[in-house]
């Protein structure tokens, strides 16, 4: 091997050490020893691959001389093994299995970066590469994988060469590594998970010499915790709120059932009584006839509010056969020719009482308001929701406003972790669609 190439290689990890001393003094110390290795094998033929393992180290944990992975210190401690045991040297088929290895590192470094170390990962993969090509090259061509004959100097030369293309990455890879030429790594991490930004942040702390570096990085350390703290709180309460408002519906809605159940047991009763006695005095032509006849009418009457009220509170039809049944009563009431398509199956109890109540909300809305000759409602099943959409061919517009009906639909179906969309129909009118879990 030349003269020249062979202090050049040496001379490149030097510089190396020199430029490193400045910024990172463990590594600088690494990469000395990988050049005074390397000039070493120039003196005792027993130290002439000592230099492999340690420029391979400080190739992978450029630029602060540690090996954050397992992988890579594997990597190092194998190539200790091949730099001692002789026999093992000698064997191109264990060099190329261990520049396979080398060449997979490299890959994995340029392709997915640790957070907040890219930049410093493509010098490390470009060194680790040239390294493992160092490695590749004369192991191809000793298993007689190249054409023709090759001197066993031009392999050497080849190596060197590796060598100082591996040196000469590094060393520019710290000239330019600057303040305004860094990737900032609070930046880079952006789109990183909390826990992944924490424990990059924490490396990069520990890897700066420099301490105002570190003081800097350690307050960011601490403010993501803080912030990961108050996250925390937060989406517990928010669980609470969810919970809250859950109870309250649930609460809500067994009083209706109640409530219902009063006027059926009580009200409703008494008036079926008094039906009874009314019909018991006499419908005649008589004054006392007369009497009866208008009492009944007014019971009619009262009976009607009072069932009307019933459903209102909690559709009995609902709670016994379900909401497709009860849909098909709420569009029977109404004064516009509603089609509804349901399936005939239960659902929990919140899930089908939120969407008959949205139903029944957007029907009256509608019946007010949207000028329609005609109405639908669809109601579909799904894995996860319960949805609903009821469409009217009318003038269109409807939106919801603070303190309407529509807006106190949309709070109800939110605490059942619903969602309710106005948008326009196709061809005129327009689409409710009301969105309900089913978990």
């Amino acid at each position: 091997m030349p003269a020249w190439l062979d202090l050049l290689a040496g001379a490149a990890f030097l510089a190396v050490a020199a430029v490193a001393s400045r910024g990172s003094p463990r590594y600088a110390v690494l990469a000395l020893l990988a050049a005074l290795a390397w000039f070493a094998g120039d003196l005792d033929d027993r130290l002439l691959l000592i230099h492999r393992p340690l420029m391979l180290h400080a190739a992978l944990a450029y630029s602060d001389a540690r090996l954050h992975r397992t992988y890579p210190r594997l990597l190092v401690a194998v190539s200790w093994v091949a730099a001692l045991v002789p026999a093992l040297s000698v064997r191109p088929a264990w060099s190329l299995a261990l520049a396979a290895l080398i060449g997979a590192e490299a890959w994995r470094r340029q392709a997915r970066p640790d957070w907040g170390r890219r930049r410093a990962g493509s010098t490390a993969s470009q060194a680790t590469a040239l390294l493992g090509l160092s490695l590749a090259a004369p192991a191809l061509v000793r298993l007689g994988w190249w054409p023709g004959e090759v001197q066993a100097e031009v392999l050497i030369v080849v190596y060197a060469a590796f060598v100082v293309l591996a040196g000469a990455v590094l060393l520019t890879g710290l000239l330019l590594r600057s303040a305004d030429q860094e990737t900032d790594a609070v930046i880079e991490l952006s789109d990183a998970t909390p826990g992944e930004t924490l424990a990059a942040l924490r490396r990069e702390s520990a890897s700066r010499p420099d301490p105002q570096d570190r003081a800097v990085l350690e307050a960011a350390v601490a403010l993501l915790e803080s912030n990961a703290a108050l996250q925390a709180d937060l989406a517990e309460k928010v669980e609470e709120v969810r919970a809250s408002r859950t109870r309250i519906v649930e609460t809500a809605a067994h009083e209706r059932r109640r409530l219902e159940r009063l006027l059926a047991d009580g009200a409703l009763t008494y008036l079926d009584e008094l039906t009874a006695v009314l019909h018991d005095v006499g419908t005649g032509n008589g004054s006392a006839g007369k009497l009866a006849t208008a009492c009944l009418e007014e019971v009619g009457h009262i009976r009607e509010d009072l069932n009307q009220l019933a459903r209102g509170l909690h559709p009995r039809t609902l709670a016994e056969h379900g909401l497709a049944v009860a849909l098909a009563e709420l569009a029977a009431r109404s004064p516009l020719p509603i089609a509804v398509v349901a399936p005939d199956g239960r659902f929990p109890v919140p899930a089908e009482t939120a969407i008959w109540y949205g139903c029944s909300e957007a029907i009256t809305n509608l019946t007010k308001h949207a000028r329609a000759a005609r109405a639908s409602v669809e109601v579909h099943a799904g894995a996860q929701q319960l949805t609903a959409t009821i469409r009217d061919d009318g003038v269109g517009g409807a939106r919801m406003t603070p303190g309407g009906g529509l807006a106190g639909l949309a709070d109800r179906l939110a605490a059942v972790g619903g969602s309710i969309t106005i948008n326009p129909a196709p061809g005129g009118g327009t689409d409710v669609h009301i969105q309900v879990s089913l978990t």
